[in-house]
């Protein structure tokens, strides 16, 4: 991995971590697939803080349920179509989902009824965020205020560009990201 990638990651995992407040005792449900980036982003955002991941070797519905509410996920990260399956499913809808702070999603739009019906069973905060592998990560952003019902909604958007000025803690200069970089090789 380059130099530039390993900054360019770093600084994703630190702008990105930021907007869902990730810390030690975190637990973050990762059920998608290691070769897109919302899974090895995911997995950093929440080590990064010292947080645990929860990893699948299979991933169904009835797999994802039980390790969301066994290891009482903080964090998870989950694709609309999984979302409208824990809303619908008499079993999922009963869980116990009160460990659960933040509900992340992407891969298409959420319906009003889907934001609806996650926001009730879940009881939690939604974002949704849409990004490529190639570009290390989040490109768009939906936050949780911006999850309503209203004439202008932007649900059906892709969300809001993700500012690239970085963090609030931390802008990237070539020597800061130098110096992150020595400190990964370290």
């Amino acid at each position: 991995m380059s130099p530039t990638t390993v900054a360019g990651m770093l600084f994703a995992v630190e702008a990105f971590g930021a907007l869902f407040n990730p810390s030690p005792s975190s637990v973050s449900l990762v059920p998608t697939p290691y070769y897109h980036i919302a899974a090895g982003g995911w997995s950093l955002i929440t080590l990064a803080t010292g947080g645990s991941i929860v990893q699948f070797t299979e991933v169904t519905p009835q797999n994802m349920l039980g390790l969301l509410v066994g290891h009482k996920a903080t964090h998870v990260i989950m694709v609309p179509t999984v979302m409208q399956l824990f809303i619908t499913s008499p079993e999922a809808s009963a869980a116990d989902y009160s460990s659960v702070e933040h509900v992340v999603y992407g891969g298409s739009p959420i319906s009003e009824t889907v934001m609806l019906g996650a926001q009730k069973v879940f009881g939690a905060q939604l974002s949704q965020s849409y990004g490529l592998t190639e570009t290390i990560g989040v490109t768009t952003f939906l936050r949780p205020e911006d999850h309503v019902v209203s004439e202008n909604s932007k649900l059906r958007s892709a969300g809001r560009a993700v500012p690239a000025s970085g963090s609030p803690s931390w802008t990237p200069t070539p020597v800061s990201c130098a110096r992150r970089v020595s400190s990964v090789r370290s």
